[in-house]
């Protein structure tokens, strides 16, 4: 199977602009959204988020990019989980590099290179991944 063909796409202006209106609009809302909750948390009680810069940033690591609550609590539903949250970042990734193709900027070669050799291959062992933590949750 040849990984590295795809089908050419190119967009009508129409659909350039609406895409932009919905990104815009998207975007739009998703600030509204995050006032309303930094408001929210603004009257809270005053916290030093700065504090431990690495124990938090280990944290992050730890809980959110690792899955470690998720998995410590429930150990297989747990991995199907990770897998599910890591598929989602590894499509985000994929998403990043096709999206800009939709209103018509270039990559250089070596980028799509890596794309078409290396970053398709690992998508697609990706895909299995979420497909197993899907089915299994």
């Amino acid at each position: 199977m040849d990984f590295t063909s795809f089908v050419e796409f190119t967009p009508t202006f129409i659909e350039r602009v609406a895409l932009a209106f919905l990104m815009f609009s998207a975007t739009v809302l998703f600030i509204q959204f995050l006032v309303q909750k930094l408001m929210l948390v603004a009257k809270g009680e005053p916290t030093n988020r700065l504090d431990h810069p690495f124990a938090r940033a280990w944290r992050f690591i730890r809980d959110v990019a690792f899955q470690y609550r998720v998995i410590r609590g429930r150990p297989l539903p747990g991995i199907l989980h990770a897998f599910v949250f890591w598929g989602f970042l590894a499509f985000l990734l994929e998403k990043l590099y096709h999206f800009p193709h939709f209103f018509g900027v270039v990559f250089p070669q070596p980028i799509v290179d890596f794309y078409h050799t290396i970053l398709v291959r690992i998508l697609c062992v990706f895909c299995c991944v979420v497909l197993l933590g899907v089915v299994g949750l």
